[in-house]
């Protein structure tokens, strides 16, 4: 699969179709709502991965980069995957215990929700923040959360508020004031050019958190896997890939087709501009009122996926776009 960069993307019709320069910053707004909303209509050729976790607890969390798990295998023996509600059905099994020894209860994958954090703090304690990039030190991050007595904690922030705000530093980073007995919340800059880093205690402490640019408001899935045990060291999982934007000209686009990309990104225009009839034949084609058939961004996708599954028979799982159910080969990410 040939992977597009955003410097690829300048160099397209896109921007002369959008009338807009390509250093113009209205460009990768229209290119990353664009990408975002197109993730959300559909599973396209080069959405998807195969991927490998770490495993050291039956809690695992997925990275930035996964949105969503779509099936996962645990020592090569796949697994079904549930929501969070399948433990209130009646007669079912029943809540399960996330404190089973590993290896303990139903052969499963279970849904717990989103966290700010990779893991949860174990005993309460201070909490340090450290980045890579030295443009980025000094800038703010808000951690919100609770204290060592279960109590919100507020700091004077030109006023008393929730959580503190704490500066990016490097080397030995900045610690705060708080002893924390959990994360609720993490607010980070904007403006961010490279990742950082939030440990219990010091450095040299528990791991709780690997943030990128992109990660304002960080909010990862985690899932429970009683089947682990003490020999699994890994998870396999086919994951939808999860929308980040781009920024530089060597950020790849998550969505590389450019001819799906042009109609999506004149599409939001159209709708800034109140053209709603115009902008639903732009995402999905259909016939204009002067009788003429358009494919929309939606089908030029659909068109994609079709030319990399072939005619031949495929075995895998069903992925659909927006007209087609099909089947995808998974790229291997690993």
């Amino acid at each position: 699969m040939t992977r597009t960069t955003v410097a690829m993307a300048k160099q397209s019709r896109i921007p002369e179709a959008l009338n807009v320069s390509p250093l113009d910053p209205r460009y990768l707004q229209y290119l990353n709502e664009s990408t975002q909303r197109l993730l959300h209509r559909g599973k396209f050729w080069g959405t998807y991965g195969r991927f490998r976790i770490p495993a050291s607890s039956q809690i695992i969390s997925l990275p930035p980069q996964i949105d969503t798990i779509e099936a996962v295998a645990v020592s090569h023996v796949p697994l079904p995957l549930r929501d969070a509600a399948v433990e209130f059905i009646e007669a079912g099994w029943g809540t399960r215990d996330d404190t089973l020894p590993l290896g303990s209860g139903i052969p499963e994958v279970l849904y717990r929700g989103t966290h700010p954090t990779l893991v949860d703090i174990a005993t309460p304690g201070l909490v340090t923040i450290k980045c890579d990039q030295s443009s980025d030190v000094n800038k703010a991050v808000l951690l919100l959360g609770e204290d060592e007595n279960g109590n919100i904690i507020r700091t004077d922030q030109g006023g008393i508020a929730d959580g503190e705000v704490l500066g990016l530093a490097q080397g030995a980073g900045t610690t705060s004031t708080k002893q924390y007995s959990k994360i609720t919340g993490i607010q980070a800059p904007l403006a961010l050019d490279g990742q950082w880093w939030l440990y219990l205690g010091d450095t040299s402490g528990t791991l709780l958190g690997n943030y990128q640019w992109f990660d304002v408001c960080p909010s990862w899935k985690r899932y429970l896997i009683p089947f682990i045990n003490d020999t699994v060291t890994t998870v396999e999982i086919m994951g939808k890939r999860a929308f980040f934007p781009v920024k530089n000209d060597a950020d790849f686009l998550i969505i590389g087709n450019l001819a799906a990309l042009k109609l999506a990104c004149l599409a939001c225009q159209a709708e800034e501009q109140r053209s709603w009839a115009e902008a639903q034949l732009l995402w999905n084609g259909g016939t204009d009122a002067n009788g003429v058939k358009r494919i929309g961004a939606l089908q030029e996708l659909d068109l994609e996926l079709q030319h990399h599954l072939g005619d031949g028979r495929q075995v895998g799982i069903t992925i659909m776009g927006s007209n087609i159910g099909s089947i995808e080969p998974v790229e291997a990410l690993m």
